[in-house]
């Protein structure tokens, strides 16, 4: 899950952002890329909430990246952009 500010950052300070995985196994984020904020939301003083699903490769790739809760305005694929560079601790 995404949380996008107008302060142009994102408002989640976890160092985990995973909420839910499948089976009680979950992966751990261990290099996360923020998502810029799109000029699009800035001028139109739009924040919130984008919530993304993904798999996670066992080389700790995300793949299959898809928006399940959009918010528009250029955010939801500033998050994909994002997530597409992040590098994750497959689950055990």
């Amino acid at each position: 899950m995404l949380i996008f500010s107008a302060s142009r950052r994102p408002l989640l300070d976890a160092d985990n952002p995973i909420l839910f995985s499948g089976a009680g196994i979950t992966p751990r984020v261990i290099h996360r890329i923020e998502p810029e904020y799109s000029s699009e939301a800035k001028k139109a003083g739009i924040q919130g909430v984008v919530v993304t699903q993904l798999i996670v490769t066992g080389d700790g790739r995300p793949t299959r990246i898809s928006t399940i809760r959009p918010i528009g305005y250029g955010l939801d694929e500033k998050a994909r952009l994002a997530i597409e560079k992040w590098q994750f601790e497959p689950a055990q």
